[in-house]
């Protein structure tokens, strides 16, 4: 993309909501604080989020595939991934957008504090990748407290890759004696039993805003051949500082 063409995207209105609608902001606001994420359907405009897509041909076309079981939470990740680096070595725009003044600003009011970008090279925004029948990213928390998901390809409804994630997960796991990265399949089993386990699929150009960090998630296995998963995730806190564990680096180093 032209440095011209960025720079009129930059400096134009990067979203279509915010400041321009307080009511729909007091009720996003509301309802993250209640459930954990939002949907935010239509945020980019749709500028924006064709120059997204195009954006991302290379770095989808580059992504490396994965086949293995996290260590720790004992889950699978069985996709094609590429992280920061490779992202920003690829791409002109994302990096633009990640650190935008106004994303950053609409994303700190439904928070209700100001959030900061990530200091790591790899987990700062990553590419997630599901493109044959089987493929998922396992249960799992980041170390980022928030992620903001966009969906740039959907295998549509009923085809697997929806979101499924369980509300307060370290209080599910402290109130039953669990710990929250080494328990996991017993507690997931725990939280069905209990009826808390929650999944919504998105379409093509729909985004959702998580606390990635308390609320513990999965995509679901791709269910239908010829079916793909296309997401680019942008992840926020509201500490400047945070501690970061191995498991963004075992999933989105670049091998060789």
């Amino acid at each position: 993309m032209r440095n011209l063409a960025i720079q009129e995207i930059v400096f134009s209105d990067l979203i279509e909501r915010g400041d321009k609608d307080p009511l729909e902001l007091i009720r996003l606001k509301a309802e993250f604080r209640e459930n954990g994420y939002i949907l935010l359907n239509n945020l980019f405009t749709r500028e924006l989020f064709d120059a997204i897509t195009k954006d991302c041909e290379k770095v989808f076309s580059m992504c490396q595939h994965r086949n293995f079981t996290m260590p720790g939470y004992l889950t699978p990740r069985k996709l094609s991934v590429a992280g920061g680096k490779m992202i920003s070595e690829e791409s002109v725009l994302i990096p633009y957008i990640y650190v935008h003044y106004e994303l950053i600003a609409f994303l700190s009011k439904i928070v209700g504090k100001d959030l900061y970008t990530i200091n790591h090279k790899e987990e700062c925004f990553v590419a997630n990748y599901l493109k044959a029948e089987g493929e998922t990213h396992g249960w799992h928390l980041d170390d980022p407290m928030y992620a903001l998901i966009v969906v740039l390809e959907s295998p549509g409804p009923d085809n697997g890759g929806c979101v499924e994630f369980i509300q307060d997960w370290r209080t599910l796991c402290r109130e039953n004696n669990l710990d929250p990265h080494a328990d996991v399949n017993a507690g997931v089993e725990l939280a069905e039993s209990l009826g808390r386990i929650r999944s919504f699929s998105l379409e093509r150009g729909e985004c959702y805003f998580l606390n990635a960090s308390e609320n513990l998630h999965r995509v679901t296995p791709i269910t239908k051949k010829g079916c793909k998963r296309k997401v680019l995730n942008m992840a926020y806190d509201h500490r400047s500082k945070i501690e970061f564990g191995q498991t963004a680096d075992i999933l989105y180093a670049q091998e060789g």
